[in-house]
């Protein structure tokens, strides 16, 4: 089953098993923070014309970073994870592809919602998406900065693999 094929009719789909990990870089650059762990869910619906809209979830409890006390200032100082503990990203109308195609939509971290685009495509069950997130549009969260280490701006955001189910 494949979203690319010709459609007549509406299909639904439901995140089976998703994750999203991303990548940071900190000054100086040889340092790169990898999170990883964080559980998406997400529900998307497929026109008859082909347009998939819609939207997931992550939590942001759930991501790791390998260092623990990193992993605390996350959680608590950055995301607030008590208060805001998913981030959202609602998908626009996108005609999925085997091969890479651009995709827009909105995200939203700790209540601040603002527009994303980035790559996506769609191979057999399994949805592959990427995009770069600019701290400075959210500066509820700050750039993150401990001991002389500060995050650059862009942080990468990957979801190597959305399995999904119909």
């Amino acid at each position: 089953l494949s979203l690319a094929s010709a459609n007549t009719y509406a299909k639904s789909y439901d995140v089976v098993e998703g994750k999203v990990e991303w990548t940071a870089v900190g000054t100086p650059g040889f340092l790169k923070i990898n999170g990883t762990g964080g559980r998406l869910t997400g529900h998307a619906e497929q026109s008859a014309d082909g347009k998939v809209t819609g939207t997931f979830k992550v939590a942001l409890v759930d991501y790791s970073t390998g260092l623990a006390l990193r992993d605390k200032h996350l959680r608590e100082k950055y995301f607030e994870v008590a208060t805001y503990p998913k981030a959202e990203l609602v998908l626009a109308a996108w005609t999925p592809t085997v091969a890479e195609s651009i995709f827009n939509g909105t995200l939203t971290i700790k209540g601040e919602t603002k527009p994303v685009s980035g790559l996506a495509s769609l191979r057999d069950t399994k949805l592959l998406a990427e995009f770069t997130v600019m701290l400075n549009n959210y500066p509820q969260i700050g750039v993150p900065s401990f001991s002389g280490i500060t995050v650059a701006k862009d942080v990468e955001r990957l979801s190597p693999e959305v399995p999904i189910r119909v």
